[in-house]
This record gives C-alpha cells, sequence and structure tokens, in this order.
C-alpha cells in the first residue's frame, strides 16, 4: 500500500509494465471529458472507473481484496476515508476469480484520509475498504485505476 501525494505518482511507474502505461494514461488525457463507470483504458489490463459515492458514517467489517488487480484510488471531489487492513485475515466471501474479487476481516487497521491532491496505491492481496464519510464530506467524487498487475 501507497499513500503519496499526487505529484509523486509518477515515481512509482517502474513497479511493474502496466502501471507505467496506466500513469501515462493519466498525465496524458483529459479525465474530465470520462463518463461515470467503467471506462477501458488498455483492453482488460488497465481500466478507469469514475465514481461518485454517497459516504457511510460507519465502517463495514469487512474489506475487499484482488489477486489480479492493483488498484489506485484518487478523489477529486470531497474527501473520504479509506482503511487498509492488515494482520490475521478471516475470509468472509470466497474470493471470485472471475470478479477479481474477495473478502476478509482484519485484525489491524490503518486508516487514511483520501482528499484531493493524495492517492493511495493498493497492490494486489491487499486488503482494503473505502467509503466512509470525514467530519466534511459526505460525498466523494473519485478515479478508482484498476491496473492488471
Amino acid at each position: 500500500m501507497i499513500y503519496d501525494k499526487i505529484e509523486n505518482l509518477e515515481s512509482y511507474k517502474g513497479m511493474y509494465p502496466n502501471l507505467a502505461k496506466a500513469l501515462a494514461y493519466l498525465s496524458n488525457n483529459d479525465l474530465s471529458k470520462l463518463k461515470l463507470g467503467k471506462n477501458e483504458i488498455l483492453r482488460e489490463q488497465i481500466y478507469l472507473m469514475v465514481q461518485k459515492n454517497k459516504l457511510k458514517s460507519d465502517k463495514p467489517k469487512e474489506f475487499e481484496y484482488h489477486r489480479r488487480y492493483a488498484d489506485i484510488h484518487i478523489v477529486i471531489e470531497g474527501e473520504e476515508q479509506v482503511t487498509y487492513g492488515t494482520g490475521e485475515e478471516v475470509a468472509t466471501k470466497p474470493y471470485d476469480e472471475g470478479n477479481d474479487f474477495g473478502l476478509v476481516n482484519c485484525s489491524e487497521t490503518y486508516t487514511f484520509s483520501l482528499s484531493v491532491g493524495n492517492f493511495l496505491l493498493f497492490l494486489p492481496e491487499e486488503a482494503h475498504q473505502a467509503g466512509k464519510s470525514t467530519l466534511t464530506s459526505s460525498e466523494v467524487k473519485k478515479y478508482v485505476v484498476k491496473v492488471l498487475i
């Protein structure tokens, strides 16, 4: 998991070839023209979801994880709390290979305030949960970039 300022995002491009391609797309395109929902960037290797979500005040117990894709969360309006889960993990929903999605409960958690100007990168197998409200925001608009690793 990486939490950093958006201006530092390019410094992570050497981690994986598809991550470099995703970061190049983010830098070289007008993202404001993308539609809400899923936008395919490079077949199923890279896609970008534009989301507008109402945030919840209570934190769910379950954390999502993926095995094939990394997630880059970039807020463009509002602010949300995003939690990283680690430690002992107990599966609550078996991994679904077709959707690259599973749910677990985690024994240790770390919460970050994600706002405009920052990003979070979750690599495969890193449990995370987004969508919790902050004192100043009950709605968020963001990009979630899915990158095949």
